[in-house]
């Protein structure tokens, strides 16, 4: 019954979305999550030796076969969805070189999409976008 007692609203702030439930009988939020929104460094690489190195096997450092759909992140947890405005839904599954994607502790807001190829990884570049944890 709590289904239909309830809401769930979704509101969208200038740098943050936040998703409420909201206990209609009571007339109380009974949950809130904030999902912050910010402007990242976003990259692009393949599997090849030029943008991979020694780690051009087309494994990731999760241990998953590279595909469209996965990103590179030093400190985000492996699994974690991210959303990149403009190019839609990632899971993060790999890491990047320390040097530009940082560690835990110096948390860079650098992101690496994986593409099929050198060529679309030169064509999309580096873009500044905004991004979203999920």
């Amino acid at each position: 019954m709590n289904f239909i007692l309830g809401i769930l609203l979704t509101l969208s702030g200038i740098n943050s979305t936040y998703i409420v439930k909201w206990n209609l009988k009571d007339n109380k939020i009974t949950s809130s999550i904030t999902v912050k929104t910010s402007i990242w460094k976003v990259t692009s690489y393949c599997q090849c030796p030029k943008c991979c190195g020694k780690f051009s096997d087309g494994i990731t450092a999760s241990g998953k076969k590279v595909k469209v759909g996965m990103v590179a992140n030093n400190w985000l947890p492996f699994g974690t969805k991210v959303f990149i405005k403009g190019l839609g839904e990632f899971t993060v599954e790999d890491r990047g070189n320390k040097k530009y994607f940082g560690t835990k502790e110096e948390k860079r807001k650098t992101i690496d999409v994986y593409f099929n190829s050198h060529k679309e990884a030169k064509e999309f570049g580096v873009k500044f976008l905004k991004v979203k944890v999920l």
